[in-house]
């Protein structure tokens, strides 16, 4: 090692004229690395929530649909206006002969330009609920008396 007439060091062996000189400006050709991988992670992970997103809409608007189609008595033109109401595109419309009605939906996923699809069936309710008779309210008896 010898010094420089401004008092550096320098390395005659290695041919250095200062010390560690190799190791300029790693540091930010690292960190670039890191944000690079940081924004694709933020990417996917915004693509991943909006498709769960839309699904659990889709979910929605479908058993919404299948309800509206049973309940209101028109059937799949209904189901159609509740499906448009939760920005839903109705894709099919089933009516079975024994009162059910099967339902598929499609919602846009955002930023994705895919489509999340749901389906759901729907029957007619009893017409009257019946009450707990006398035979249901004597095996709860029994059982509870064990």
């Amino acid at each position: 090692m010898s010094r420089t007439a401004r008092g550096r060091q320098t390395d005659r062996y290695k041919g250095h004229d200062q010390p560690h000189d190799h190791d300029r400006g790693s540091g930010t050709v690292l960190m670039l690395g890191l944000a690079g991988v940081a924004s694709m992670l933020m990417v996917v992970a915004l693509g991943l929530g909006a498709a769960v997103t839309a699904r659990h809409r889709a979910a929605a608007a479908a058993d919404l649909a299948a309800l509206a189609a049973i309940d209101s008595g028109e059937g799949c033109p209904a189901a159609g206006r509740i499906a448009t109401a939760n920005q839903a595109h109705l894709a099919s419309c089933e009516s079975a002969p024994d009162g059910t009605v099967v339902v598929s939906v499609t919602v846009k996923v955002a930023g994705l330009g895919q489509d999340a699809r749901s389906s759901a069936r729907a029957g007619p309710g009893p017409a009257q609920i019946p009450g707990p008779d006398e035979s249901v309210s004597q095996t709860i008896e029994r059982r509870s008396d064990s």
